[in-house]
């Protein structure tokens, strides 16, 4: 290989390495200097030109190896992979894969006619653009396990459907099974995303929704025994009684998902929340964060505003509702079980946050408010591994029968109130506990380090606080929320920066990451072990035919200064 193409070949590695060179040699040139004698002088004069032609080749490597004769000029951005076929290019000037059985839409079009001839295997791909007016009605069309049916956007985030008022259906899914939707936005509907059972075997996924009309509606709505419904890595905010909400229907799962709720008119002293299970069951709520529940200014009412309301109407009840690596923080309430429900609900691993001042300016209600765990049922739940802070009442039991173990009490003005079964769990700076502490329960501090993680810090146990490997069975006392979970098992994904953020960021213009733009963390340093990388051998410098004259004039030079000394 000639010296050219060995400079294109490795361009980067070269530059770096003489950008690091060339500034050490010239502050070893420039203190040898002054040091020197007349005769090393002029030899070190000879040498300062050195690591400037060191740093010429850098830029010279860098940019060949990018731009190479005969290739593109600069790396071209990849996009999400979509479907194309050869009869129908795609939109996007960079090459998409091909993909068969691919139908397109795009602005104009009839989508509810599309969809409709949809079959197994079968992918719907939406062009960017706004597709005004019309609803995305799935309906009566299946796929099949191994070959589901998907309707996908072609760039994540950029087909917008707007209903065009309160009475529309914008994604309207029913009678449908085996059904994919992903990358889409949609807006401005009575329920912006409906599934409608009988449906079952329906996955939405990074699909954005807001502003249900005024009345009893909602963003997202999985309801009337709609079955096996996979709500992931979506995000709701705007009106809307419920953002997501979980009604008459059964083995629902919301992952990943961000609520916040905004405001809802027409419809007085009902409960508003981020998240609802309503008469529904076996509904998990695994990695969700809920905020903003709490009236609004000039807004003066007898409603709760909740994280989540979980109730029932007369049949069936909700059963078998878990809360897994949930955050719930800026809400009126936290968690509100009505007497309606029923048998076995359980938070883990979650972190809940009522402090009862809001964020910015608020109205009022004289319904009950900052409790950030509220049990009215009949029946028996749990609460493990969780976090409660800076909440005026912690947790309240009515009815019924609650354990809590491996949780931590943190800066509340009451951590528990009422009868509450309670061990292994952390009780610190609480104005007060509120029952009596038992043996494995604990008064330490659990280390949370605000200053410079912000509300962060609660979502993990740090790794020299007391707290950690002292709970039950050597778990962990309190939440650690930094991990994705999937159907109860916790993997090694990290969770932050939030898989959504910049999508939320573009259309709604908050973060979810950072507290600088509404968020939660200062910053993630130090949150997740940085990768180990052995320090890069120098060895080969000495034996490069560019560097060794740089070398041996600087050692000779040092070896004369010290004969002078001597």
């Amino acid at each position: 290989m000639d010296m050219y193409s060995f400079l294109r070949a490795n361009g980067p590695l070269l530059a770096i390495i003489s950008i690091l060179v060339s500034i050490t040699a010239i502050i070893i040139i420039v203190i040898r200097y002054l040091r020197a004698s007349p005769s090393g002088r002029k030899a070190i004069i000879t040498a300062i030109a050195i690591p400037f032609v060191l740093l010429s080749m850098s830029t010279f490597a860098a940019c060949n190896s990018v731009n190479k004769p005969g290739s593109m000029s600069r790396p071209t951005p990849t996009s999400t992979p979509v479907p194309t076929v050869s009869s129908e290019p795609s939109s996007s000037s960079s090459p998409q894969p091909v993909i068969a059985d691919a139908v397109y839409a795009s602005p104009g079009d009839n989508l509810q006619q599309k969809a409709s001839n949809l079959s197994a295997g079968k992918t719907l791909v939406l062009r960017d653009g706004f597709y005004a007016n019309q609803g995305l009605i799935v309906a009566h069309i299946h796929g099949t396990e191994t070959e589901p049916i998907t309707i996908m956007a072609e760039h994540d985030g950029k087909a917008i459907i707007d209903g065009g008022g309160p009475s529309a259906q914008t994604v309207w899914i029913e009678n449908s099974s085996y059904i994919i939707v992903q990358g889409i936005v949609a807006q401005h509907g009575q329920e912006p995303v409906v599934v409608y059972g009988p449906a079952d075997h329906i996955i939405l996924r990074r699909v954005t929704a807001h502003d249900a009309a005024p009345g009893n509606y909602h963003v997202f709505d999985i309801e009337f025994n709609a079955s096996n419904v996979l709500v992931e890595d979506c995000a709701g905010w705007g009106r809307g009684r419920y953002i997501f909400i979980a009604y008459k229907s059964t083995d629902v799962t919301f992952r990943r998902d961000w609520a916040y709720w905004e405001h809802q008119e027409n419809f007085p002293d009902a409960p508003r929340a981020d998240y609802s299970a309503y008469s529904a069951s076996n509904v998990t709520f695994e990695n969700v964060i809920g905020i903003g529940a709490y009236p609004r200014p000039g807004i003066d009412d007898n409603n709760s505003y909740n994280a989540v309301y979980e109730t029932a109407s007369d049949s069936p009840p909700t059963k078998h509702v878990k809360y897994i690596g949930d955050i719930f923080y800026n809400n009126m309430d936290g968690i509100y079980f009505n007497a309606a429900s029923d048998n076995n609900p359980e938070v883990i691993n979650s972190y809940i946050e009522t402090s009862g001042r809001m964020p910015g300016a608020a109205g009022s209600t004289t319904n009950e408010t900052s409790t950030g765990f509220t049990w009215w049922v009949h029946h028996s739940g749990s609460i493990t591994n969780s976090t409660f802070t800076n909440t005026p009442v912690a947790a309240s039991r009515q009815n019924g029968s609650t354990t809590i173990t491996n949780t931590v009490f943190y800066k509340n003005d009451k951590a528990i109130d009422g009868s509450l079964s309670h061990s292994s769990s952390d009780f610190w700076q609480n104005g007060s506990i509120g029952t009596d502490l038992v043996s494995t329960d604990k008064q330490v501090d659990p280390g949370y380090d605000t200053n410079k993680y912000g509300r962060g810090a609660y979502l993990f146990i740090p790794p020299a606080s007391p707290l950690k490997h002292a709970g039950q069975n050597g778990q962990d006392i309190g939440a650690n929320i930094i991990y994705e979970s999937v159907d109860g098992e916790l993997t090694s994904t990290p969770l932050w920066p939030w898989p959504m953020e910049d999508r939320i960021k573009a259309e709604r213009g908050m973060s979810v990451t950072w507290a600088s733009s509404g968020g939660i963390w200062k910053t993630l340093d130090g949150v997740y072990p940085s990768a180990t990388l052995p320090a890069p051998s120098t060895s080969y410098l000495l034996a490069s035919p560019l560097l060794s004259p740089l070398f041996s004039i600087i050692r000779e030079e040092d070896i004369t200064s010290k004969r002078v000394k001597r």
